[in-house]
């Protein structure tokens, strides 16, 4: 991690989008992010329902699993500096829950991604 200040902000916006938008493995974004404490209390970058179409779309296309899915949610979920897209912060926040339990809320299916997709459009 670079520690130039003005570097900063513009490194994390860019680790937060290639996790949102899964624009690299996932560990791979995990892991660039390890930096970057989840839990400063200041958005960088939101989750938009577009995000979450084109993570959904990956899923039913076969680039991603079901386990990449639940990854993907779980990543997102605990971090503070990642918002969600405005007038839709219910919807998206229920869709990452589910996926980040699928214990709780029931198993990641093609089906159940297309209710989701439905529910983001």
């Amino acid at each position: 991690m670079n520690g130039n200040p003005e570097v900063l902000p513009f490194e994390r916006e860019q680790r937060l989008r290639d996790l949102v938008q899964v624009r690299v493995s996932l560990q791979e974004a995990v892991s660039a992010l390890a930096g970057f404490s989840p839990f400063d209390g200041e958005e960088v970058l939101d989750l938009t329902r577009a995000d979450a179409r084109l993570v959904l779309n990956r899923y039913l296309d076969g680039s991603l699993s079901a386990d990449d899915l639940h990854e993907w949610a779980d990543a997102i979920e605990v971090r503070e500096d990642l918002g969600r897209e405005e007038g839709c912060e219910e919807v998206l926040g229920t869709l990452l829950y589910q996926l980040a339990n699928p214990v709780l809320e029931g198993e990641i299916t093609p089906e159940r991604v297309r209710a989701w997709l439905s529910s983001v459009a």
